[in-house]
């Protein structure tokens, strides 16, 4: 049996941690055994769900001094023999495969998840400072030290690691979506009224941009009296776009759901799904939309233009450009066949390019081909 540990930040609702603990839910048990480490100050509070899927969970917490957390992290390893180290942080992963070689685990896997650095957006110029340095020399580790670099899209690779594709440590891979639960909805008529809801998930952090969705919607309200914005999920920047949704008077057109556990379900009961991040790594919100037939309109960030059907690319707005976002919207919504093409295209790019059956099947043959060339 290979034994894999997963090394996370912590187990709390995101994209990564999602994935992760869909992983656990479909691997082949028989072939593998996934356990979890997690570097943050708590494990969070997914980690019983994890644990319910056979998996142990251990805690590493990070350090400045990442000499000393390599060191921490090496040990833990020769305490639990592992075969595959897949570490899912850019920033930490080289102290972590750094640690992960020293303990002699023979597979080392870093995964590339953003096409930016972590914590670009930190403000505190010495708090920034220490970021840098975390994230210089844990480039050069990483460098040093992985035997082998995921990236979740061609373009998250693209920004972080030019001419990727001539060597022959990288490739790429991400989970993508369950098909079933992320099923195809009924089409009706809905949508064309004049009553449509527009949905967003993610969380609410500065690169997300929900204040630019509270600005489309006031365009859109004018069109459409009777439209509603669903945002799911909670952030720093949550408060502030209440207020701003406040003061635009936009209280009775926008709904602030934050955190949900059914997003299927309010995937379905929406009409159209609309995102203005500035910064991806593989949007999977964006995918889970599709995947239940939702068109969707996002701003034109080469993780968005790789993600959606090639139908869709024309809906995609420049950062900013709410007005453009707008009409994208009443186009959609007042044209019954280009909704249908728009829904069909979607569901049919998930199915063939981002069905996590399909992914997890290909992940455990790397693992496996993986396991066996560098253990030989």
């Amino acid at each position: 049996m290979i034994k894999v540990l997963h090394v996370i930040n912590w187990l709390r609702r995101g994209g990564v941690e999602t994935q992760l603990l869909e992983i656990l839910k479909i691997y082949d048990s028989e072939k593998f055994h996934i356990d979890v480490c997690c570097f943050g100050n708590e494990n969070g509070y997914l980690a019983p769900e994890a644990i319910k899927h056979g998996a142990k969970i251990f805690n590493c917490p990070k350090s400045p001094n990442l000499y000393q957390f390599s060191k921490r992290f090496s040990n833990l390893l020769r305490e639990n023999q592992y075969d595959i180290v897949h570490c899912h942080s850019e920033a930490w992963s080289g102290a972590i495969l750094r640690g992960a070689k020293q303990a002699g685990v023979p597979v080392r896997i870093a995964h590339i998840r953003s096409s930016m650095p972590q914590g670009f957006k930190i403000q505190n110029r010495l708090k920034k400072i220490a970021r840098n340095i975390v994230v210089y020399w844990g480039r050069i580790w990483l460098l040093q030290n992985a035997t082998h670099i995921f990236g979740v899209s061609a373009s998250a690779l693209n920004a972080r690691f030019p001419g990727w594709e001539e060597q022959i440590t990288f490739s790429l891979w991400t989970l993508g979506i369950d098909t079933e639960k992320f099923s195809k909805k009924s089409f009706t008529e809905k949508s064309l009224k004049s009553n449509p809801v527009i949905i967003s998930v993610g969380s609410f952090i500065p690169q997300r941009r929900q204040d630019l969705l509270i600005r489309i919607q006031s365009i859109i309200s004018n069109q459409f009296p009777e439209s509603k914005l669903l945002l799911v999920g909670e952030g720093e920047c949550f408060n502030q776009c209440k207020d701003l949704a406040n003061r635009l008077k936009m209280d009775n057109h926008i709904e602030f759901a934050g955190l949900k556990n059914n997003i299927p379900e309010l995937l379905h009961s929406a009409d159209l799904f609309i995102t203005a991040s500035e910064v991806e790594g593989m949007p999977n919100a964006l995918l889970e939309a599709q995947s239940v037939g939702l068109p969707v309109v996002a701003s034109d960030i080469p993780p968005h233009r790789e993600a959606v059907a090639e139908i869709a690319k024309p809906f995609l707005f420049k950062s900013g450009d709410t007005k453009l976002a707008a009409q994208h919207i009443s186009q959609i919504l007042s044209d019954k066949i280009l909704y249908q093409n728009l829904s069909e295209a979607g569901r049919k790019n998930i199915l063939s390019n981002y069905n996590a059956s399909t992914s997890i099947q290909l992940l455990q043959e790397q693992y496996e081909k993986w396991i066996t060339y560098d253990i030989n």
